[in-house]
């Protein structure tokens, strides 16, 4: 499957509750600071599950939020990255 453009509020869901796609990634992005990085980066998950794993990474380079996987089937290279920022945060 080819990445895809990302939908701006598609991708945005995404970054949410995503511990299983990240997981089974290659790649990871964060629309924020625009950085690629691989899964095993990433250390710090915030809203936990019923068992207290949490299922949302934060960013390892900004520690924000806004983290997509390639598993997800959204193309992470720095123009869809930067394209989401610019709709999500300036």
């Amino acid at each position: 499957m080819h990445p895809r453009k990302p939908s701006i509020k598609g991708a945005a869901n995404k970054s949410r509750d995503n511990r299983e796609a990240l997981e089974n990634s290659g790649l990871c992005g964060c629309y924020y600071c625009e950085e690629t990085f691989s899964p095993s980066e990433i250390t710090k998950w915030v809203g936990e599950d019923n068992n207290g794993v949490g299922q949302t990474a934060l960013c390892p380079r900004c520690n924000i939020d806004s983290v997509l996987g390639d598993s997800q089937g959204i193309d992470l290279s720095p123009e869809s990255l930067k394209r989401l920022r610019r709709a999500w945060f300036w």
